[in-house]
């Protein structure tokens, strides 16, 4: 839950903290020791986001995850609570709100690029222009997050991705979590 007194960004801390538990527990959940098949499917796909004009810039060189979407269910959960959140601290404060935005996802990278190992996990990175490639998809539906920045904007995409959607190209292009940064306190 979020405290209702603000104590400068002790507040902060203690829900990222909690937040980050969830979302460490939720991966641990994800590695499995079961014996998949052989991966076969490859999906293409882009990293953008819009921004005020209606333009949009690439996410340079985010990371991507792909999990069967059967383990990624309180992953998923999680990440909607980090974005629930930071809408909470924008609608209180925005200063502070941008301010939990940036530390929530400086947080949680660390956990979405060390889970890119875990099994039946699938990983990419975008090239210059936000493209990617995600290689061995299995049938069966994906959760696909990727992390990253856009301009003066650090973010993070969340989307499933179905079987039948995996010869399409997947384009993520609304964050569920951004951030203005342009002290780029989030590094790639």
């Amino acid at each position: 839950m979020i405290h209702s007194q603000r104590r400068g960004n002790v507040t902060i801390r203690i829900n990222h903290t909690a937040t980050l538990s969830l979302l460490l527990c939720s991966l641990a959940g994800a590695q499995s020791t079961d014996k998949t098949p052989p991966p076969s499917g490859v999906t293409a796909g882009i990293v953008e986001a819009v921004i005020g004009n209606g333009d949009l810039l690439p996410a340079r060189f985010a990371k991507i995850l792909a999990l069967p979407s059967d383990k990624a269910a309180s992953t998923k959960s999680a990440l909607q609570t980090v974005s629930n959140y930071v809408d909470e601290l924008r609608a209180k404060d925005s200063s502070i709100g941008e301010a939990g935005c940036i530390q929530a996802l400086i947080t949680l990278k660390p956990s979405i690029v060390a889970a890119r190992g875990s099994s039946g996990a699938l990983a990419a990175d975008a090239d210059e222009t936000g493209e990617f490639t995600l290689r061995g998809l299995l049938n069966q539906t994906y959760t696909v997050i990727a992390i990253g920045r856009f301009g003066m904007n650090a973010a993070l995409w969340l989307e499933d991705l179905a079987p039948s959607k995996q010869a399409d190209r997947l384009k993520l292009v609304r964050p569920i979590i951004s951030c203005y940064d342009p002290n780029s306190y989030f590094k790639m």
